[in-house]
């Protein structure tokens, strides 16, 4: 499985970092294609493929801007 750590954010996607109670979307300061546009699509997709309260908090964070919290998860 993916273990949320510095190293697996590359700068070129979007990751889903899943802490439980809230999803991160982790974007790429140059993201490849049309990712950047639909990153938080893609956590509100993920809440549905992992069986995931519609309610669960999806945060967008962009690489070189997380916050305090985000960088405590890695």
């Amino acid at each position: 499985g993916f273990s949320a750590s510095r190293s697996n954010l590359t700068s070129d996607g979007v990751f889903i970092v899943d802490q439980g109670q809230e999803v991160f979307v982790w974007l790429a300061k140059q993201p490849a294609g049309s990712d950047a546009k639909y990153a938080l699509q893609r956590g509100i997709d993920y809440l549905r493929t992992a069986g995931k309260p519609m309610w669960t908090p999806v945060h967008r964070v962009v690489e070189g801007s997380e916050s305090k919290e985000f960088k405590a998860l890695l």
